[in-house]
């Protein structure tokens, strides 16, 4: 199953995902949003925490000037 997060608690609000009792748990910090997918065995996995691209929309996401903007841009597509 796939879950798209997005936090706007604000204050330091954490949200926190798990794939059931005594399974394994995903934080979401405030202020922050995660595509997290759970696979079955009570793994929760962060989608893009590996995202590899060379470009999204002719923008370096390896960059720190534009990393926030690439990812972005990415979960938009």
């Amino acid at each position: 199953m796939w879950y798209v997060i997005l936090n706007n608690t604000g204050d330091s609000n954490d949200i926190i995902c798990t794939a059931g009792t005594g399974a394994a748990t995903y934080t979401v910090s405030a202020g922050r949003d995660a595509i997290i997918y759970i696979d079955g065995s009570d793994e929760i996995y962060n989608a893009i925490n590996d995202l590899q691209v060379n470009t999204v929309n002719g923008h370096d996401p390896s960059t720190s000037a534009t990393q926030g903007f690439a990812i972005a841009m990415a979960v938009a597509l």
